[in-house]
């Protein structure tokens, strides 16, 4: 069989509101790449996209294979209707401070051709470039790059050269946020502060940002950390969760409580809390950083239950070309900026926290390693997510 590259990058799916699918995707693949990585940032939504795309085309086992990984449904008539339905939710978007886009490219060698009826199905969910090249040329790369750069002028060498080797169809979702802090923190408070590892010992230094206001913040026994929300833009559609596990506590241990609490609950209890308090303050420090990376997901994704879907004698995706294809990799490639008044992203010694009932203000410090996710509140979608560890 002839190999697709798809670069980018368990429970029942019966019933379950199609929002979740997502999101239920996203907590899986964040958890399971947390377990060989302990500093991390992905976009599951932007795998989830491209997956997608691969089951409308996929048969056999690895039609079931993704469905249930991704939590897709069955009836594809309905999960083109809801993906176009949720999309469109996402990133049709009119909101000052807040710029998202996301778009689905289909590269293609010239020696290979890909059914037009599956094409026609991924037109339907919004697939707006479609392009042949010839993958043994050296300009290749140059020219998808360039295409690229037509919808996203800003990102720049999303594609390499070993990217289209020993390749026939490259899938490919491209997504970029920018927002405003509806609460920024002033960069005259940024300070520089020393990191310290288990042993005590000096490690490096970090930018820490200071902020005190009325924010956002809620206690959650339940999980074992400390939550704070910061908004975007003027009407907080979009916002960045940040989970302080308590001392002691990992991160991935927070991640198999989240079964007992449900991140529209993490929202609700926020905003219930935040009305209770009045005027209490909370004193907020977290490192300002940038992370910068590319992750090989075959190993997450196997794990969660696509194993035929990588054998070049089992894949399956009959869909695509008659001839035979099988998922080579995924991939998925990351570039996260957090500063002390907006976010941009295209792809240590124990902290300390303090929480007395009976005080006037709080204080939350960030300096042990903590759970971070860029979301859209309304359908509670994980936009980017990952484990801040190094300092």
């Amino acid at each position: 069989m002839t190999p697709i590259i798809l670069l980018t990058f368990f429970v029942s799916c019966r019933g379950i509101e199609f929002n979740s699918r997502p999101r239920n995707f996203s907590l899986n693949l964040i958890y399971f790449t947390g377990t060989n990585l302990d500093h991390f940032a992905i976009s599951p939504v932007y795998v989830w996209n491209v997956l997608t795309c691969a089951y409308l085309g996929a048969s056999g086992t690895s039609g079931r294979e993704i469905q249930i990984a991704a939590f897709l449904p069955k009836n594809k008539t309905n999960l083109i209707k809801n993906f176009s339905k949720l999309t469109n939710t996402l990133f049709q978007l009119e909101s000052d401070g807040v710029d998202i886009a996301s778009e689905t490219f289909l590269f293609q060698d010239k020696d290979v051709s890909v059914l037009p009826s599956y094409t026609l199905e991924i037109d339907s969910l919004h697939l707006t470039q479609k392009q042949i090249f010839d993958f043994k040329e050296t300009q290749t790369t140059d020219l998808v790059n360039t295409v690229i750069r037509t919808v996203f002028p800003t990102i720049s060498n999303v594609f390499h050269a070993p990217d289209f080797t020993n390749t026939s169809v490259n899938l490919s979702n491209v997504i970029h946020f920018s927002g405003i802090l509806s609460t920024p923190f002033n960069p005259a408070y940024t300070t520089e502060e020393i990191v310290y590892d288990e042993k005590n010992k000096p490690i490096g230094n970090i930018s820490m940002m200071h902020q005190k206001g009325n924010l956002l913040y809620s206690n959650f026994k339940t999980i074992k950390s400390h939550i704070l929300e910061l908004p975007y833009g003027e009407d907080g559609k979009f916002s960045m969760l940040v989970i302080f596990p308590y001392p002691g506590i990992k991160p991935l241990d927070i991640y198999t409580k989240l079964g007992e609490i449900s991140l529209r609950d993490i929202f609700t209890k926020l905003e219930k809390d935040f009305n209770s308090m009045g005027t209490r303050e909370i004193e907020v420090k977290i490192p300002r950083f940038r992370m910068r990376a590319s992750y090989n997901l075959n190993t997450p994704l196997s794990v969660m239950g696509m194993y035929d879907t990588f054998d070049p004698k089992l894949g399956r995706f009959e869909g695509i070309n008659e001839n035979g294809l099988y998922i080579y990799t995924v991939e998925h490639r990351a570039d996260i900026i957090f500063t002390e008044t907006k976010t941009e992203a295209f792809g240590t010694t124990p902290g300390y926290y303090y929480h007395d009932e009976g005080s006037s203000s709080l204080n939350v410090e960030a300096q042990q390693p903590f759970i971070f996710f860029l979301m859209e509140k309304p359908t509670a979608t994980i936009i980017f997510g990952g484990i801040y560890s190094k300092h």
